[in-house]
């Protein structure tokens, strides 16, 4: 579901978890039931911000928002992994280079410009499948849904640059229990609510700050400036925790326009 896949396969009258929210969406757009809207929001926390960032990439349903007169915007927050917009990745220090002391430190990753690749050689033969859809767009439009609503990855690009996203990062989202385990850190309580390890993980960071922050300057390269209506909203003192994600001063200045009492 986090990735837009359909629901069990054992059902014919399967549904996409994208379709679901385009539903929920066309019923508040109805001028009918609802005429004093104005701006849908669409966010998630976790596994939410996975689903959140996935959907912004392929929906078309902003575009029957924009005809009624409605904005849209997402709202991903501190998801395991994004999906990047090509093949590139963020050039990082091998996981066993890393210790207690210079793991994730959330100033250092806030002060780092990355520089991304292509991987090659021994980097792509440890995880040949990097780019695989969720990770990457590779096979993207094997998902149903997907390959509804995009005439090609081109236009699906052109029109998520458009879109307003807003990707919410907390400060102290930084935890690998997996890593710190094993080295025994007690730089922080270890809550990093089912942080994801596989390869394709990695290759995006160690730590949700860090592939948030990565991911967000990668676009800036890929379409070579950074999109003018996305935004990283960096939420200090907070961790992985959703309810403190969204009503941080941080996040309500962006959602409400202005800051909160």
């Amino acid at each position: 579901w986090r990735w837009g896949g359909n629901s069990t396969a054992a059902l014919e009258g399967g549904i996409s978890s994208f379709e679901t929210i385009d539903y929920l969406i066309r019923a508040v757009l109805d001028r009918k039931r609802f005429p004093a809207m104005r701006r849908v929001v669409v966010g998630g926390h976790s596994a939410g911000g996975q689903i959140v960032q996935r959907y912004a990439l392929f929906t078309r349903v902003d575009e029957e928002a924009s005809a009624a007169g409605v904005a849209m915007e997402f709202y991903p927050a501190n998801p395991s992994s994004w999906t990047y917009l090509d093949g590139m990745r963020p050039v990082l220090p091998e996981l066993d280079t890393r210790s207690c002391d210079n793991f994730c430190d959330n100033s250092t990753v806030a002060e780092t410009t990355y520089k991304f690749v292509v991987p090659s050689g021994s980097r792509l033969s440890e995880c040949p499948t990097y780019n695989d859809y969720g990770f990457g767009l590779d096979n993207a439009d094997a998902a149903p849904y997907v390959a509804s609503v995009q005439p090609s990855t081109k236009d699906m690009l052109e029109r998520y640059e458009r879109k307003a996203v807003f990707y919410l990062s907390g400060e102290s989202d930084v935890c690998n229990k997996p890593f710190q385990d094993a080295h025994k850190c007690t730089a922080c309580t270890v809550d990093d609510g089912g942080f994801e390890t596989t390869c394709g993980d990695y290759f995006e960071g160690a730590c949700r700050m860090e592939r948030a922050h990565a991911f967000v300057q990668s676009m800036c390269v890929h379409y070579g400036s950074c999109p003018k209506t996305h935004s990283l909203v960096s939420v200090p003192h907070v961790g992985h925790q959703g309810g403190a994600m969204f009503q941080s001063d941080a996040a309500l200045a962006v959602i409400f326009g202005e800051p909160q009492p």
